[in-house]
């Protein structure tokens, strides 16, 4: 009889949690202040930095947020920076710059 409360307690354990990998709103959050602090560091004179964060965001995957908010413990702060400037510098996040006529970084 144990078997089924055992399987009872993980459904509801898992019921509570967020889907593995899936960033909740808290990272998102997180990665969008950190992508902003990024470009505050790299780019003291860019004043777009809130737009440049939101396009950035736009253009990562579920694990780049989360690495992005601090949730992978393998991240340091130059991983961050790097990542951040990477997606800044694709192709989509460069489109969505101009389309919201803000410059790209860099």
């Amino acid at each position: 009889m144990r078997a089924p409360s055992a399987v009872l307690s993980v459904a509801v354990l898992g019921a509570c949690a967020a889907p593995a990998g899936e960033p909740s709103a808290a990272d998102r959050d997180a990665a969008n202040q950190a992508v902003q602090n990024v470009i505050a560091d790299s780019y003291p004179d860019y004043p777009f930095a809130a737009v440049a964060a939101s396009c950035v965001q736009s253009n990562a995957s579920d694990a780049e947020i989360l690495n992005l908010a601090g949730q992978t413990r393998a991240m340091t702060s130059k991983g961050i920076a790097t990542l951040a400037i990477a997606i800044a510098n694709r192709p989509e996040t460069r489109g969505c710059l101009q389309s919201n006529n803000v410059p790209v970084l860099g």
